[in-house]
């Protein structure tokens, strides 16, 4: 009996500094960033984790392209070809990704899906393994189409670096220091003190304009020779897009985009729209208008150029401003710079996708190969990894051909981290909240217990309701009342103060005369 009393109270006590814990610190703010900042990231990864297995699937139709031209009796175009088996080649990686994703996430599942796609024997459509065999040809033959684009890769890069050397430009800013006085007192506004702090003020900037005069002839003659050898960079060919799409296709594009079209097939429209991406979201079509563009300003700022050659010089000079645009001569090489450099970058966006697919798609082949091999247990390996690898190298292949495609990486590690802060951030508030309630609750609590004048305690001097330290309450002094003497009379003619007995001093009209003590009558005793 005795122990489970004790082990009661030692509970009850347990349960007592579990609570003024959480009413004395603010541990509800860590608990609501805790628990909020959990909850969404939790519901964030799992909504990621479906995306991951929803990659957008649209082929390009590429059989139905061949068809077409061949009834006119053509091949199809270098450029056409590439872009299109690339684009398939990837799609029938993803494709096997989101099935396997869909059914049991297991590598088996994902090697069999990938093994019908390279296996003769399974085959319905092109196979991977078939764009690979011809993929090193169709490169090469789709690199001769942009030959114009190679040559601004190669010849460009000594012209930008000449217009680079040409100047070197440096500024600084000058500046004065100034002390502003700030003054300060305690809590009270006595005891003040002023104390002087520095800031820095801005007067101007000294900017340095260095003209290198060998390296700005010879920048000048490069753009004039690139410019005769170059007038025009440009791609004659065009890409050819899908006349029509097929059941196969708009089913993939159905399952793979369900949350995009709300569970309905694509319309006709749609499907045509989402089967020509690969021609829309390529790199030839995003950054050859930029390079026509700049190109055909090019002649005109090689002749700007040209003519500053005879004023260029160094230059300082003092500005009220941290920036400055420079000398007109600075300025025609750096719109010269500019302008190489992007056409160059352009250019380099677009050959050097089609290069790696030459290579890259060959490789993704060879990987698949390996990873079924395994994934089955024909050769021994880590398949995770494989696995990771395999649709690495079909996202490389796919983003650098089609920087305007599809987002082929649905999976957003940053958006889990994202909203993880968020719930972090709001459940710290929500937690701030209850802080300030419980705290508000504890004080109005402890003012109802220590000032209600039915607790018998709170009349008892000395006890809570008189100090109330923790809420500051001053402690109750006996009220003591100071006569003043009447208008119009003296010190030497008003009575002066008495003294009590126990020593307080009083008016001289108070009343001394000590009440006359009143007895009770004893009760009668009734009882036998």
């Amino acid at each position: 009996m005795r122990s489970s009393f004790n082990n009661s109270a030692r509970d009850t006590r347990w349960i007592d500094k579990v609570k003024r814990f959480i009413y004395e610190t603010p541990v509800e703010i860590a608990i609501g960033a805790v628990l909020f900042g959990t909850i969404a990231g939790v519901s964030s990864y799992e909504v990621q984790k479906g995306k991951e297995g929803q990659i957008p699937l649209a082929f390009s139709e590429i059989e139905q392209t061949t068809r077409d031209f061949a009834a006119k009796g053509q091949p199809v175009p270098p450029l056409t070809l590439l872009y299109s088996l690339t684009n398939d080649a990837t799609m029938k990686v993803f494709e096997s990704n989101n099935i396997a994703l869909a059914k049991d996430e297991t590598n088996k599942t994902f090697a069999r899906e990938l093994e019908t796609r390279i296996d003769p024997d399974f085959k319905t459509h092109m196979l991977i393994s078939e764009i690979s065999a011809e993929m090193p040809k169709d490169a090469g033959a789709a690199l001769g189409s942009v030959s114009d684009l190679i040559a601004a890769v190669k010849e460009l890069p000594p012209i930008m670096a000449a217009l680079d050397a040409s100047w070197s430009e440096s500024h600084r800013d000058v500046t004065h220091t100034v002390y502003d006085p700030v003054r300060s007192c305690d809590s009270k506004g006595q005891n003040c003190t002023t104390t002087y702090v520095p800031r820095e003020v801005y007067d101007y900037t000294i900017h340095d304009y260095d003209y290198n005069a060998q390296q700005g002839q010879y920048s000048a003659r490069l753009l004039q020779d690139f410019v005769a050898a170059h007038p025009k960079l440009d791609v004659t060919e065009q890409l050819h897009y899908a006349s029509k799409t097929h059941a196969d296709n708009e089913n993939a594009m159905a399952q793979s985009m369900r949350n995009l079209l709300k569970g309905k097939p694509p319309t006709p429209e749609q499907a045509l729209g989402f089967a020509n991406t690969w021609a829309r979201g390529s790199n030839l079509v995003k950054y050859l208008p930029t390079i026509r563009s700049r190109t055909a300003e090019l002649p005109g700022l090689s002749s700007s150029w040209t003519a500053a050659l005879e004023t260029a010089h160094s230059e300082t000079y003092r500005t009220y401003s941290h920036s400055d645009n420079g000398p007109s001569e600075y300025r025609a090489a750096q719109a010269a710079l500019g302008h190489t450099t992007t056409i160059q970058e352009s250019s380099a966006r677009i050959t050097g996708g089609i290069r790696d697919a030459g290579y890259a798609i060959p490789a993704l082949t060879q990987q698949i190969k390996t990873y079924i091999d395994v994934a089955e247990g024909r050769k021994p390996g880590d398949a995770d990894k494989l696995r990771g690898e395999v649709m690495k190298t079909a996202r490389d292949i796919y983003n650098q051909n089609f920087e305007n495609g599809f987002d082929v990486q649905p999976f957003k590690w940053w958006a889990i981290a994202l909203f993880t802060v968020l719930g972090a951030g709001m459940g710290a508030g929500a937690g701030a909240g209850v802080d300030k309630y419980l705290n508000d609750r504890l004080r109005r609590q402890r003012e109802k217990k220590y000032t209600d004048p039915k607790n018998e305690e709170n009349n008892i001097p000395g006890s809570k309701r008189w100090s109330l330290p923790r809420l500051g309450w001053p402690k109750r002094t006996p009220d003591i009342r100071i006569e003043t003497p009447p208008t119009g009379t003296t010190a030497q003619s008003y009575p002066k103060p008495q003294q009590t007995p126990s020593g307080t001093t009083l008016p001289a009209n108070a009343n001394l005369e000590q009440p006359t003590p009143t007895t009770k009558k004893p009760k009668k005793d009734f009882s036998l």
